[in-house]
């Protein structure tokens, strides 16, 4: 099977494929959609990761993509049953995940049915998406993102499917750009009058207020772990480099830290049912007042 075979979503397949010949594999993913279209589609991404001609795409013929075809693959471990996945399950995947590969390349470890973790499992796989090993990348397949602790969604890329293959016109990326040039004009100390539109976008409801925060959140995070992050291994919007960049030489570790413990406490607000205009315009105007301090 190559990304060709599989039905819909072609802007998606195309990124991914981008992402394989750039050489910009992430430690961490989700995967999200029905079953087994996100199933077909993480499974693809990894055969052609793995693939020796490393064009974006399997070849199919080389030794990796015949092992993989096999069921053999030395680099893929994977885990998915019916039911809850608990906290001892996924640590013997991540003690096999961090033994060395045998070729040398990419480890992937695949958990499907993720959202089965158990809120244990889930904070046991946490500690490894928070100080990823190298050449090791988690892919977590899942009906609903939503079901995973809000910390693992916020360390992982999400990778969304849609049922009829079609990207909507507002698809995850370009709200994700959106949130981010939003955090971004929050923290240099922009005047809330002049982001006040995007603002209302991101409280009309409360998942997109949920989403706006983690994604504020890791963007605050890329960028206090730039400095000395120079190879940007850790860094999640890799594709925003230039706004965090732009960001860290205008801003204090402290000043960092802070719009982080702000961020935090307004998804603490969120679970706490703090509606979500309150929860996301009191994460604002903490910041800029510890800007202003």
């Amino acid at each position: 099977m190559s990304f060709s075979e599989i039905t819909g979503n072609e802007k998606l397949k195309e990124r991914l494929g981008q992402i394989i010949t750039g050489k910009r594999i992430f430690h961490g993913y989700i995967f999200e959609g029905p079953a087994a279209d996100a199933d077909a589609l993480a499974d693809q991404f990894v055969k052609a990761a793995l693939c020796e001609s490393q064009s974006g795409d399997s070849c199919d013929s080389c030794v990796s993509c015949r092992k993989v075809d096999a069921g053999n693959s030395e680099d893929i471990i994977t885990y998915g049953v019916e039911g809850s996945i608990k906290d001892k399950e996924v640590q013997a995947l991540i003690s096999r995940t961090l033994k060395k590969s045998y070729t040398g390349n990419r480890v992937f470890m695949i958990i499907r049915n993720a959202d089965q973790m158990t809120a244990r499992a889930q904070n046991r796989l946490l500690k490894t998406l928070e100080e990823p090993p190298t050449g090791v990348t988690i892919i977590m397949i899942t009906e609903n993102a939503e079901n995973l602790l809000q910390t693992i969604r916020s360390r992982a890329q999400l990778i969304k499917l849609y049922s009829d293959g079609v990207e909507k016109p507002e698809s995850d990326e370009e709200f994700r750009k959106r949130a981010i040039a939003t955090a971004a004009a929050v923290i240099e100390g922009k005047p809330v009058f002049s982001i006040w539109k995007d603002i209302e976008f991101f409280v009309s409801a409360k998942p997109s207020a949920q989403a706006f925060i983690g994604i504020a959140e890791t963007f605050y995070r890329d960028v206090l772990i730039s400095a000395y992050d120079r190879d940007g291994r850790l860094i999640i919007n890799r594709d925003s480099i230039d706004v965090i960049e732009r960001c860290r030489k205008k801003l204090s570790p402290d000043i960092l830290a802070g719009a982080i413990e702000s961020s935090e406490t307004a998804a603490a607000d969120l679970a706490r049912n703090v509606s979500a205009g309150h929860a996301v315009k009191y994460m604002i105007f903490d910041i800029q007042e510890k800007l202003a301090r």
